[in-house]
């Protein structure tokens, strides 16, 4: 799974909801959950887990476009897919 990830989404700009949309869609748990903007903002990170295996796994991205809100529309390009 991993490698399908890095694959689809390495070094890709694609908006939040673009991202979550996918991962739901592919049997991941979202990460969308009350507070998680504000962490995301301030880490430049997201979680998910997969829902049938229990794995972690941790993106790291870089913010590319957003509004002056810590709102879910912002746009991001995915640096690094790490499974735990």
């Amino acid at each position: 799974m991993i490698n399908k990830l890095r694959n689809e989404l390495l070094n890709k700009e694609l908006s939040f909801l673009q991202l979550d949309n996918l991962m739901t869609n592919n049997n991941f748990y979202s990460c969308f959950e009350n507070d998680i903007i504000e962490y995301i903002y301030s880490n430049n990170e997201i979680f998910y887990l997969k829902i049938d295996t229990e794995k972690q796994y941790k993106f790291d991205i870089k913010i590319t476009v957003s509004d002056d809100d810590l709102t879910e529309n912002f746009y991001l390009k995915v640096l690094n897919i790490e499974e735990y």
